[in-house]
């Protein structure tokens, strides 16, 4: 599941999943990114992939298309520089969305093989001439 580490000023989250397997989801089973809860149904998180470094909020997340070393999405936000403790700002600007982002990010992982499933039904559907 996502996992954040700061590095001086730059707080990197980095995902199990690769940018080509949210685009995946995105493609073959977009409902799968969306994550709401029971209790409370407006309390909505979302996950997308975007062009740029990616952002993490309160009700949604974009990694970015960027990958790290070992292939998988990451999410970079730049911290105040002045701000001395920086782990107790990070914790306080992300930390119940990244708590969500790993309840998403649990359940996405869970149904990976079912979206593989589905892009190989579709690819068998369509053919060269």
């Amino acid at each position: 599941m996502a996992k954040a580490i700061l590095a001086g000023c730059a707080l990197v989250i980095f995902s199990e999943l690769t940018p080509e397997e949210i685009e995946r989801f995105k493609m073959f089973q977009p409902e799968a990114l969306k994550m709401i809860d029971e209790n409370n149904p407006e309390d909505i998180f979302t996950l997308d992939i975007d062009d740029g470094p990616g952002y993490l909020e309160e009700t949604k997340a974009a990694y970015s298309r960027t990958k790290s070393a070992d292939g998988k999405a990451t999410i970079t936000i730049l911290l105040n520089p002045d701000v001395k403790n920086k782990l107790e700002l990070a914790q306080k600007n992300v930390g119940r969305a990244l708590l969500k982002l790993q309840k998403l990010e649990k359940k996405l992982l869970e149904v990976i093989d079912s979206v593989n499933e589905i892009e190989g039904k579709v690819n068998s559907l369509i053919s060269l001439m």
